[in-house]
């Protein structure tokens, strides 16, 4: 039996074994890690595969995560004001990264948090640091963000902003 075959073949987690204990019920997904770990997804059709299971990943994170869709608004914020502002190519760069880097760090800490519930669903201390380290990783990554978006931003908005002040306070 060829190598690929032979690990195809291979019972999944959530299936049932002839002679093995019943699970309490526990039913992991087909793509969870203990159940691809023996499957071949070379190949476009693992390739596609990979990327639907990232979609979901992308709909579990705004769908479940409220701290996901506040970034995402400002995301939304930064583009619409990048556009209103017409900033240059090289700041649209900054912009894209910092959005990109804040939503990655959000998904990073959302995966931990899961891992660490499900590793220890009790409080344990070791846990909690964990999980605190993880969510400032996320505000670190987003005050950065934000520093960004202030260098990019308040340029424009000041040259914006200056003639209608000196209209201002000239017609007084």
């Amino acid at each position: 039996m060829p190598w690929r075959e032979h690990f195809l073949d291979r019972p999944s987690v959530g299936d049932a074994v002839e002679g093995a204990p019943a699970t309490s019920g526990l039913h992991l997904p087909r793509h969870s890690v203990a159940a691809s770990s023996f499957r071949c997804s070379s190949g476009w059709r693992g390739r596609l595969r990979s990327l639907r299971f990232a979609a979901e990943g992308l709909s579990v994170l705004f769908r479940d995560e409220p701290n996901a869709r506040v970034h995402i608004a400002c995301a939304a914020i930064a583009c619409v004001l990048g556009l209103l502002l017409r900033i240059s190519l090289a700041e649209w760069r900054w912009v894209i990264l910092a959005i990109g880097l804040v939503l990655a760090a959000e998904a990073v800490n959302t995966a931990l948090e899961r891992a660490c519930d499900a590793a220890h669903p009790d409080p344990h201390p070791l846990v909690k640091a964990a999980k605190d380290l993880s969510a400032a990783a996320v505000l670190i990554v987003a005050l950065t963000a934000f520093a960004i978006g202030l260098l990019t931003f308040l340029p424009p908005l000041a040259r914006t902003v200056a003639p209608l002040t000196s209209f201002i306070v000239s017609a007084h």
